[in-house]
């Protein structure tokens, strides 16, 4: 093993720490991208009761106007 100057291992010191630096750059980066994904998947399953709540209200009224649609639908015929 050769010797190192401090020249040497102040170059490697700063060139570690340039590494490291980057690497958590990269993890908040990826944190930020969790995060946003996370953001989008809650409004999509926020979105789904609302939906499911207003195709249930339009079958219960189309279930309630069942006999009106079907003498309307008989009135089209003849």
């Amino acid at each position: 093993v050769g010797s190192v100057t401090p020249g040497e291992a102040k170059d490697a010191a700063a060139a570690g720490r340039r590494r490291v630096a980057e690497a958590a750059g990269t993890t908040g980066r990826a944190g930020q991208l969790v995060s946003q994904g996370a953001a989008v998947a809650r409004e999509k399953a926020a979105a789904v009761p609302g939906k499911a709540v207003a195709t249930a209200g339009t079958a219960w009224t189309v279930l309630r106007a069942r006999k009106a649609v079907a003498i309307a639908a008989g009135t089209g015929v003849t």
